[in-house]
Formats: C-alpha cells, structure tokens, sequence
C-alpha cells in the first residue's frame, strides 16, 4: 500500500464576488442568484450549485476580495461551445459583448421559448476594467514585455522562453495565474503609463494569492490515514513537493512592488511569506544532493533535459534573488537575516544567455567564490561569475558586514577584541578582492547601460564604506594598534573616502539608465555615501575634512538629486531621501548665508553655506547683529565695475558683532561665547567664508574687538567697516599718517601746538568713528554736517561745525583753522573733496599737510589746487594683514575705550529687520540715504 501526497487540484483561479445591489428586492434566491450568476443559471436549469470547499482544518473561507477588484474575473467559453447564440432575440457573436445592463436574473426565461438548454453556455464576456484600465489582450502583451524590459534586468528569475510558453494561456493553474498577475503588478509599477494599474493589479494578486495557499495534506490514499500513523515504509513525503516555484516567485515579486510602491514594513511582512516558502520548498539546496529533492514545477513534470534545466535553473535565481532580498531589506534598519549561509547548497546563478538558452552551465558555491584570490579570479579555468552572481557575493559580503557590526556592538568585552579584528580584517580583504574583480572584468563596459552590473559596484563601494563607519563605532579602536595590527581609522577612512567618490561618479551613471531602469534598490548605496560625505563634512563632528576638500557639499547635492529622481517610482529613495535631506539640513542651518550669486543679482539669495573652519589666529563669530554699507548695494547694482577682483558667488557684509563660536590654533585673544565687534573682510579677501551676511563668519584674530556687556549688538555693528576705513585713512602713512590713539586720549587744550584735522561728512558712519578717532589722537577736529546734527557731531569731540550747505563754508573753516597747523583733511560725502581742496589751498599756517584722504563721495574737481594732494582710501591686503596700523585699533585701543566710554559706537543702529531675508531690504532703506543712523539686521 502506498501513500500519496493530496494536493488540491490545478484549477482557474476563482471569481471574486460581484457587489450586491441594494435596490435587489430582500429574497434569498434572487440575493444568491445575484451574487453568484453561474449559480442562479444553474439552479434554474435544475443543475447542482456548486459549493467553495472548506478551507484546511475547519478555518473559515477566505476574505472576499479587494473592492477595486470587484469585477468579476473573466471565465472562459468552452471550447466546443458555438460561435453564436440567441438569447430573448439578441445574438451573441464571437467578439462582441452584451450591453453592460444585461443581467441574467432579470430575464424572465420561463417566457423565452425553444430549448433552455442553448443558453446554458456563457457568452463572450467583455474585458474585464481594473484600476480604470480595460484589460484587453494587447494591455496584457504590453505588460509581458515592460516586464522582461525593465523588470527582469534587476529580478532575473524567469525563463522568457518558458513563461510565453503559457502565459496566453486562459486557464492556466492557480499557481501560474499568481505569478502571472505579480509579473503584471511589477511591470505596470515600472511604467508611467499604467502606474495606477499597478495598485490594482497587487490587490488582485494578494487575494489570488490567499484565497488558495499551498494546501499540506499528508494522507494515506487508502485508509486517509495521516502518513506518521499508518503503517508503511515507503520514503515519507516531502514538504517540498507541495509549494509550486511560481507560488514563491509570485509573492517574492508582490514584496519587490510593496517595497517599490507601498511600504518598507508592509513589505517586510510579505518577504517574510515569501522567505519561508524558500524554506519549505528546499530552494536553499538545490544542489547539495539532499534526501528530499527540491521542487518541479507541477505544471511541468515531463519535458525532458532542456525543461529539467530551465527548472533547476529557475529555482537557483528564485532562491539567490530572495537571499538578496534579505539583505538588502535588512540593511537600513540591521535587522538580523532571516537566511543564513551556512545551510546553502545552491550553486550560484549561471550567466544569463546560458540561462535563456537552456545551456548547462556549472557555476561554483558562493562559499568558493568568497574564497577566490585575485590571482584565481584572473588566471584560472573557473568561469569569470556573471553580474547577477557578483550582485549575489556582494550581497553576501553585506549582510556579513551587517552580522559584524551587531555583534561588535552587543558585547563591550575588551576579551572580544581579537574576535572583531579578526572578522574586520577578512571582510575588509574580501571586500578590496572584489572591488577588484569588479575593476577587471569586462562587464565593466556595460555599467552605464545594465542596472545589475551598475548596483554590483555600488555594493562594493558601499561595503567599504560600511566598514569605515563600523571601525568608528566599535569599542576596540583602542586596540587597533596592539599586537601588530595594521589595520587603522585612517586606512579605512581613505578607502571610504575613494568609495564615496566612486559613488558619485557611478550615480551619473544612474542618470542615464532613467528612473525606471535602475535596480530597485539602488537607494540604499547611494543613502549610505551621502550620509557618509554629511557626516565628514558636518563643521562639529569632523574639522578635518582630509581628501574631501571642499567638495564634500557638492557630492551631496549630486547624491540627493539622483535620490530625488527617483522618489516619484521609489519609496525606499522618498524615505531615504526624507532623512538625509533633514540631515543636510541640519548641517546647512549650521551655516545659512545671503549670497550675492553672480553679477547684479537681485535680490541675494538666502542658501546654505559652508561652515567656515578657523585656522591659525582666526575666530568664528556666531552673527547677532549684520551692519549696512554703501559698497554692499553698489557692488550688487554695479557689478564688475565696482571691487572687479570679486569671483561670484560671494557672501558681503563687513560689519558683524556676534560671539565667539570657535578659536583656532594660537588665539589668546579670545575664548568661546566672549561677545565681540569685528571686521569681515570677504571685500577684500574675496573668502565667501569671510563674509559677514552670513550666521557664522570667519574673522581674522586682530580685526576683533571684545565688547563690554553695557553695549548691545545692534550698537557695535556700526564699528568695522567704519573703523577699518577711518584708521587706515587717519593712521597708514601712506595717507594722513596721524599720531595713533590711546586710551586716555591726548590732551589738545594748547591752541600755540593743538594740531587741527578737517574731517566731513561728521554725522555719517565713518565721519562719527573718525572723530572720536582723531580725538583720541590728540587732534582738534573741525567737521561739516547738516544744522539738525550739530549738537551730535559736537558731542563725539569736533570742536567746530560747519553747515555744509552754507555758502560760505570755506571762509568760515579757514576763519576757525587761522594760524594753525593742519594735519590734514579726511574726506566724506559728495563734493567733500572740493572743498576740503579750496580750504587747504587757501590756509596759510605752519606744518600744513595739504593731503586729502578721500573715503568715499563724488567730486567735480572745478578749480582744483595742483597744491593739494587727494588719494583715495583702498581697502587692500596690506590693511587686513597682521602688520596692518588697524590691528593696534582692535587690539591696544578699542577694547579699553569702549570699556571706559572713551570711544561710543556711533551713530544709534536703525534695526530693519531680523533675518538674512532682510539684508536685501535694508539694501533699498540704505539708498534712500539716511542721516546720523546706521542701519541694521539681526539674527
């Protein structure tokens, strides 16, 4: 006596119940005829209804399907039924479909007439609608073809040849009819054109899916006794034999498009069904000679040697996609792996033209391929592996590096250590081995065209890089240069650094295979440079950027515009893209800048800027107050004909105050958080990073002052530009050369040596910080401003001034100045020049310096005096260097006369606006003119 395994027969896939009409009168009969129409006919012509069998061990039947499947599903006209029949009148052809009101329990076919019997067989039933698509035969020949176009490259599992052999089939098996629906699902969600069929066509599979599971009935085909109870010694039946190849390949594809289209969990779950049919089919021992024999298809149980392959054949693929699939769903999260290596005993896949030409091709283990040298790889007779099983080897390596990682991290026993390094050295051999492989194989020349051959390179950059970062994270770093190991931080941070960079150039070459021709999971390397180029470019973690430079932000925006690409047609790529996007923004809100782009850009641009790195005696200020000038507009509205050395993009702004935020390397000046006043000095520097329309400016030690706490931010940035102008202009002897100033100031109450220096323009910026300036010095000052702003020249130490409108301005300053020697004059304001130049002409007193130092307004020169020279006051290096006459203002006497009151930033600040969003908008109130005010943002 035998026993026989009993499986539930291969049969069409069943309907899905038609929706029931609430406007049906409330009778059962009619209510059941509606729902089931095949029923309803069959009881009116006296024939049996058929009833759903009951589903194993007593569970209740399966959910009704999905609504937007609720068109029923084609059921086929046998075959020996005729091309026409007659129905109340109307004839039914071969081709063409009854009205869509027609319905059978609405026909009253007691009254038709002739023999009820010829209308027993169905008509031609119309293409059934899904997801809004009419699901014709050339609809279902495009899918087909999307999919061995753009699907099978990334998933090659099927035999093209085999699949066509019953895909048109109307009537193929249950199994069969689920992977062809998953195949249809993928290949729509691959395509714009029928994306919102795929959805559609996942939600058919599912339920075609559940609604017949794998049936496991082990019974004795004589007593129905289970097989362990009854008494026979024939081999006991395999688990295998009861999971079809095509039940795995279609919930392994239904996964693929769940984590392509609806989310990581969700796939996870149905991998899961997936990964455990592999189990159960032996998938995993293909080749190992195991005692239960891996699966047929039971479609297909003859068909001779050619059919034999393509089954075995199918079976490897279907097996080392889902082995993959396994690792690359864990990596984002480091799940533990659900299939391990240890029990593999299937060869790995062969090439894919011997695959689809049914030729047998003995391919090694991946145990064998991991354990290849270079030097085999290149010299010996084992057949170079195809792209598909590199992926798969890469694949392997990952999941390893993954395994290390979590171990490493779970113990912090010193003990340990060895077993880490240990591990770490051979991954890290094996991984360069097959960077190396990759390098010399010839399938190289197909990157840019073979999404397979594209993701197996961006694996094995990524497993560099993978590595690095666990070495950063392991508790044994300590350890790292104990007994003998070479094996260091920087070693790997360099082979990281090289990876990363592949990957940027490898992710052109994703530009150019589009968004639905890339692999499926091509998010995932791209993810791990970006977060591995943030990370090391980030200004708090990690100051020394190495070899990165100062691309490191230019990598990214590379890496996040494939991943943005790709967002639309993967979720994977929207969830990464999601999280590093946040992260460069972090990184970016570190340093937000108003950068001026090109010339005559209008407005600035308001974008992320590199965080700028302190060197030798420099400071970075966190910006709490951003001064106005007049070059900052003019250089935007003129372009190169102002400051012409100036490259774009560049951030302006000279006037900062802020705190410290960093210190570099020999600053003894200042400490972290000290509130200071300084000079950005990009105008000249042409250095974005030293611009100061930016939240943290990069400063040179000695042009910064600290501020008492009595002066607020606002105040103090009226100082920089202002002071950086007026003592060159007083103080080089290249201009005036004055005396410098000191704290206290010098006395000047001697009218027989009181030295005089004319200064206009003294209710401007620059005028008030020359005057008290000058004061200091010990300098008489005599000034010019509007009558309404006398009093407040007067109280920064002018001893006289003059209306500049009067006309007979130039008397009354030669009248004041009578006798006197005169130092010189400090011009500001339009027309100053001229008449500084008619004063000086026409003052006769001893050691007069007829020397005009212009910093900044237009003249006409009409009647100028060849007697009295005039230079403008430039800005150059020579004035932001560390032998300049400005560092002894910002080191020996701002700090101690704004402490004692001696120097008062001057004018009052006109705030405008917070934000950099307002620089621009200060721009316009500054060019208005504005009069004993400086205008301000702050931050």
């Amino acid at each position: 006596m035998s026993t026989d395994l009993i499986l539930e027969p291969a049969a069409a896939p069943p309907s899905p119940p038609l929706p029931v009409d609430d406007t049906t009168p409330n009778n059962s009969t009619t209510n059941a005829a509606h729902q089931d129409p095949n029923a309803h006919r069959a009881s009116r012509a006296g024939l049996q209804t058929p009833i759903s069998a009951p589903s194993v061990g007593g569970e209740p039947p399966p959910p009704p399907p999905p609504p937007t499947t609720s068109t029923a599903l084609p059921v086929s006209k046998p075959s020996d039924v005729a091309e026409t029949s007659t129905i109340a009148g109307v004839t039914a052809t071969e081709g063409v479909d009854f009205p869509v009101w027609l319905d059978w329990q609405d026909m009253d076919i007691d009254n038709m007439g002739g023999d009820i019997l010829q209308f027993e067989p169905e008509p031609t039933s119309p293409n059934r609608v899904l997801g809004g698509f009419e699901m014709t035969k050339l609809l279902l020949a495009d899918l087909n073809q999307l999919y061995f176009d753009r699907v099978h490259a990334v998933l090659p599992m099927i035999h093209r040849r085999h699949y066509f052999s019953w895909a048109d089939q109307e009537n193929p098996s249950h199994a069969r009819a689920c992977l062809r629906s998953a195949m249809h699902t993928v290949a729509a969600a691959m395509s714009a054109q029928y994306r919102g069929l795929a959805e559609a066509l996942c939600q058919e599979t599912r339920w075609l899916l559940e609604t017949h599971p794998p049936r496991v009935q082990t019974r004795n085909s004589y007593s129905g006794t289970s097989w362990r109870t009854s008494r026979n010694t024939s081999p006991k039946p395999s688990v295998a034999d009861n999971v079809t190849l095509e039940l795995v390949q279609a919930w392994l594809l239904v996964a693929h498009y769940e984590f392509l289209r609806v989310d990581e969990h969700q796939a996870m779950l149905t991998a899961g069904r997936a990964f455990r049919l592999v189990q159960l089919a032996r998938l995993y021992d293909v080749d190992g000679g195991a005692e239960d024999t891996p699966l047929d298809s039971v479609d297909d149980r003859t068909g001779g040697d050619n059919l034999a392959l393509i089954i075995a054949e199918e079976k490897r693929r279907t097996f080392w996609l889902t082995f993959s699939f396994d690792r690359f769903l864990c990596s984002r999260n480091e799940w533990p792996l659900t299939l391990q290596e240890e029990a593999v005993r299937t060869r790995l896949p062969a090439p894919e033209a011997s695959f689809q030409n049914s030729q047998p091709t003995r391919v090694i283990f991946l145990s064998e391929a991991l354990a290849m040298t270079t030097t085999q790889s290149i010299s010996s007779t084992v057949a170079p592996l195809s792209p598909f099983a590199e992926c798969v080897v890469l694949a392997a390596l990952n999941g390893r590096c993954m395994t290390h990682r979590r171990v490493s991290l779970a113990s912090a026993s010193p003990d340990e250590g060895q077993d880490f390094w240990a591990r770490h050295t051979w991954l890290v051999s094996a991984v360069d081995k097959r960077v190396q492989f990759l390098s010399q194989s010839p399938s190289i020349k197909a990157i840019d065209h073979d999404p397979m051959i594209l993701f197996t390179h961006m694996l094995a950059h990524r497993a560099v890089i993978y590595l690095s970062s666990t070495l950063e994270t392991a508790p044994w770093k300590e350890q790292q240069q104990k007994g003998g190991l070479q094996l260091s931080a920087a070693s790997d941070k360099w082979r990281a650094e090289r990876a990363a960079g592949e990957m940027v150039r490898l992710a052109e070459s994703a530009r150019s295979l589009g968004c639905f021709g890339v692999h499926p999971f091509i998010a995932d390397p791209l993810a791990c440079a970006t977060e591995f180029f943030i990370q090391h470019t980030q200004p708090k973690s990690s100051r020394n950027l190495g070899s990165l430079g100062d691309n490191g932000s230019g990598n990214v925006e590379s890496l996040l515009s494939v991943l943005r690409n790709l967002r639309d047609v993967n979720i994977l790529a929207r969830d990464y893209l999601s999280t590093l996007e946040a992260d460069y923004s972090t990184w970016c809100a570190e340093n937000m800048a108003a950068w001026l782009p090109a010339s005559k850009v209008t407005p600035l641009k308001v974008g992320p800027a590199p965080y700028p790195t302190p060197g030798p005696n420099q400071i970075v200020v966190k910006n709490c107050a951003l001064g106005i000038n007049s070059v900052d507009w003019a250089k935007q509205m003129l372009g190169e004909g102002l400051l012409g050395h100036i490259q774009y993009p560049i951030i302006l702004g000279s006037d900062v105050s802020g705190t410290v935020a960093e210190v570099g390397e020999g600053v003894k000046r200042f400490r972290v958080s000290d509130r200071v006043v300084a000079a950005s000095a990009s105008i000249v520097s042409n250095n974005a990073a030293e611009g100061g329309f930016q939240q943290y400016t990069l400063v040179r030690e000695w042009l910064a002052a600290p501020i008492p706490d009595k002066i607020s931010h606002e105040s103090a940035s009226a100082l920089p530009l202002s002071l950086l102008t007026a003592s060159h202009g007083l103080f080089n002897p290249g201009y005036l050369g004055l005396d410098l100033p000191v704290v206290p100031k010098r006395s000047s109450s001697d009218g027989k040596t009181t030295r005089t220096v004319i200064i206009t323009g003294g209710a401007s910026v620059v005028g008030s910080t020359a005057i008290q300036l000058a004061v200091s010095a010990g300098y008489e000052v005599v000034s010019t401003a509007s009558s309404k702003n006398f009093d407040y020249v007067k109280k920064l130490g002018a001893a006289h001034v003059f209306d500049y409108k009067s006309a007979t301005i130039v008397d009354d300053i030669c009248a004041a100045i009578k006798g006197r020697p005169v130092a010189g004059g400090f011009s500001i304001g339009d027309g100053s020049a001229d008449l500084l130049t008619a004063v000086l002409a026409k003052h006769e007193g001893p050691a007069t310096n007829k020397f005009i130092a212009l910093a900044g307004g237009t003249n006409k020169d009409d009647n100028k005096d060849t007697s009295v020279e005039v230079k403008f006051i430039l800005l150059g290096p020579d004035t932001i260097g560390p032998d300049s006459t400005v560092r002894h203002i910002y080191e020996d006497y701002l700090p101690r006369a704004l402490a004692e009151g001696q120097f008062v930033p001057s004018p009052e600040p006109q705030v405008v606006g917070k934000g950099l969003e307002k620089i621009q908008d200060a721009f316009m109130i500054h060019m208005q003119g504005v009069s004993a005010k400086k205008i301000v943002v702050t931050l």
